[in-house]
């Protein structure tokens, strides 16, 4: 299974298991990345 995502990053967690049932807007995984500009808190 591919996903795609906006940022490039690394996958840190993968909240799902292949078959379990989610309801949209549920986290499915949890994806590390560096913030390349300024201005962040």
């Amino acid at each position: 299974m591919s996903v795609l995502s906006p940022l490039m990053g690394t996958v840190v967690s993968v909240e799902v298991a292949e078959g379990d049932l989610v309801r949209q807007g549920a986290p499915i995984a949890i994806v590390e990345s560096m913030n390349g500009g300024g201005g962040g808190p």
